[in-house]
């Protein structure tokens, strides 16, 4: 397949998104040729790191964060961290990993490779494998078959090289215990809160503090860079209202699909409870003893649902009493498989017994294997042709929309001559929602990659195309004083504001010995003390507050219980004194109910953990060399 690939010819006007494919774009090994000459970042045992990988790294790591938090929270973040020496590290690793995988000899076979790409949906037309896709994706990525084959070839084998390594992770019933007792404690807590917004009115800042704060903080007044467009959605609805298909058509349609669209396998309607168990044969076999109890109750007329609710360990399921819903053969485990296809409506299994634990099943409906008759669908066959319809036109139209576009003909003209709607949003950033797209990374990096006046064929994240014309630009700024004073007010009040009601929170705590103490120290500061009630503290919300990772640390490290945690925290800028006053671990039927997928959970973090100590030996072991004079100068282009 790799082969034949390369002979098809590039299709310039494809416009696939680069986070469409999840691509390693670091080619090992460069070195000689014109490369040669140009002086290396690093080099891991003498494997050289070129300054274009580094950059090329930065920028995409770049633009991924502003299109995750965006811009004025990407730039918050990217202050606070060295994006150069972060790529730099990574692509180290990379290339240690590789140069392992390389010692130990392993690789992976074409085959192999062929099956992957194929089954790549953003290579996909229809749910099948599209070699001319293919080729154009890779040409919008500025890649040749060759360069992404053996890119993915590489991030295939440090994939055999990472199951080499975490395979043999093992993770124990007992330890899996004590960390979910550790993190699923209950706790309860008692508080004080002070927000800023308490203190705003004391606050009155002079025009030389506005001053100062504006030159210390312009960077967080910058305005992003904004661009304004106008762009044609090429609705395949619209653009098939007026086709009606034939008679012919339909029983065409209906022929060709019957078997994968219109005709269904038996299926039955079941409901489960499952107890999972370990691998511990003694342990095994109590929850063998406990599924045949709950079987011999559900033969005396216990109800299965309410049965579910409270012994079942499947937690996608325990709440909706079991209910798997209708299921076909090839989707279950066999055992489990076996069984209920033998029952019938209301009947009971025994105990099934499967590789992660006992299963007893209840049978509601059986739904015969049957084929819809064409007047069933017809209107879905109908729907169905007039959506292939309108692709193949809004393809077609937009491959010669381009074109004219391109020749100078407005965009107005087109989307009248095709009976659509030409949209023209407002101003906006990346991260910002374009009105009848949404917010869309994709669609927005590529447009802002486009200058004044072009136009072009842009993917949104789901590769649906739009014929884009950029009418504006504006460049990102500083705006002055005088435009934003009020701005440069409210955050100078807002900062001053929390630093008063930490302040305020620091000399209480210092008057706070014990947590019977609280309720004075509050009253006589005209405050009140808060309690959140029990909650568990695994889950991210903190009743009364909300997320507030810092105090879940918080509680994790607290000795004495009840206790006063002996420091200030801050939330939203408010400030918060909390005293812990229970701790207790969570139930057995909380253990029991979330075990397997915890354990599970736990040793993926095992697994990801072992890799990093085994990249961390490969470090140890290698000879790295960075100029950091090199590095200094890409970095401080971010």
């Amino acid at each position: 397949m790799l082969s034949v690939l390369r002979k098809h010819a590039y299709s310039w006007t494809i416009r696939v998104m680069l986070g469409a494919i999840v691509l390693v774009f670091i080619f090992w090994g460069i070195g000689t040729g014109f490369f040669a000459q140009v002086r290396p970042v690093a080099s891991v045992n003498g494997e050289k790191i070129l300054p274009n990988q580094v950059a090329q790294g930065i920028s995409e790591a770049r633009r991924q964060i502003q299109g995750t938090y965006g811009p004025e929270a990407a730039d918050q973040i990217l202050k606070q961290v060295n994006l150069g020496e972060i790529v730099l590290s990574q692509l180290i690793n990379q290339s240690l990993i590789l140069q392992e995988a390389q010692h130990l000899k392993l690789r992976v076979s074409d085959a192999a490779l062929e099956q992957v790409i194929a089954e790549k949906p953003v290579f996909q037309r229809d749910g099948a494998f599209d070699r001319a896709l293919y080729e154009d994706v890779l040409r919008f990525n500025n890649l040749t078959p060759a360069q992404f084959e053996e890119s993915l070839r590489v991030e295939l084998t440090a994939d055999l090289l990472k199951a080499m390594v975490t395979r043999a992770v093992y993770v124990s019933e007992a330890e899996a215990r004590r960390q979910f007792e550790l993190r699923h404690q209950r706790v309860a807590l008692n508080y004080i809160e002070l927000p800023y917004t308490d203190f705003v009115a004391q606050i009155h800042p002079t025009q030389k503090q506005l001053g100062d704060y504006y030159k210390q903080h312009a960077e967080d007044f910058r305005e992003p860079e904004r661009v304004k467009i106008r762009y044609i959605y090429y609705d395949p609805q619209r653009l098939a209202q007026d086709y009606h298909p034939t008679s012919s058509e339909i029983e065409k349609y209906y022929q060709a699909n019957l078997k994968r669209e219109f005709t269904h396998p038996e299926a039955v309607r079941v409901r489960h409870i499952f107890l999972s168990a370990s691998d511990d044969p003694v342990a095994r076999a109590e929850t063998q003893a406990r599924a045949y109890a709950l079987v011999e109750k559900l033969k005396r007329g216990a109800d299965f649902a309410a049965m579910a609710r409270q012994y079942s360990t499947d937690s996608a399921t325990r709440m909706n009493g079991g209910e798997l819903g209708f299921v076909e053969r090839g989707h279950l485990v066999q055992a489990f498989e076996d069984a209920v296809f033998k029952l019938k409506p209301g009947e009971i299994s025994g105990v099934i017994e499967t590789p992660s634990g006992f299963d007893i099943a209840q049978v509601e409906e059986i739904r015969p294997a049957h084929s819809d008759p064409l007047d069933a669908v017809r209107d879905k066959v109908i729907e169905a042709l007039r959506l292939k319809y309108g692709n193949q036109l809004a393809q077609r139209y937009r491959q010669e929309d381009l074109r004219s576009a391109l020749n100078g003909r407005s965009l107005s003209e087109i989307a009248k001559q095709r009976g659509l709607e030409l949209e023209e949003p407002d101003f906006f950033a990346v991260g910002e929602r374009v009105s009848g797209i949404g917010t869309d990374v994709n669609f927005e990096r590529e447009v802002f990659k486009l200058a004044k006046g072009k136009v072009a064929l842009v993917r949104d994240n789901n590769g649906t195309p739009y014929l884009v014309e950029v009418v504006d630009k504006k460049a990102s700024y500083i705006p002055q004083f005088k435009e934003i004073e009020q701005r440069v007010r409210d955050a100078l009040i807002r900062s001053m504001a929390e630093e008063a009601a930490r302040r305020r929170a620091k000399e209480l705590l210092g008057q706070i010995k014990t947590p019977a103490m609280m309720e004075a120290v509050a009253t006589s500061a005209g405050l009140k003390v808060k309690s959140t009630g029990e909650f568990d503290r695994s889950g991210r919300q903190v009743p009364g507050i909300g997320v507030f990772p810092e105090l879940n640390e918080a509680i994790a490290t607290q000795a004495e219980v009840p206790g006063v945690i002996q420091r200030v925290l801050e939330h939203d800028g408010d400030s918060y004194i909390f005293a812990l006053t229970e701790r207790k671990p969570p139930s057995e039927e909380q253990w029991m109910a979330s075990k397997e997928e915890f354990i599970s959970q736990l040793r993926q973090a095992y697994q990801e953990a072992a890799w990093s100590a085994f990249v961390n030996g490969l470090k140890r072991r290698a000879h790295i060399e960075v100029d950091t004079a090199s590095l200094a100068g890409l970095s401080g282009g971010v």
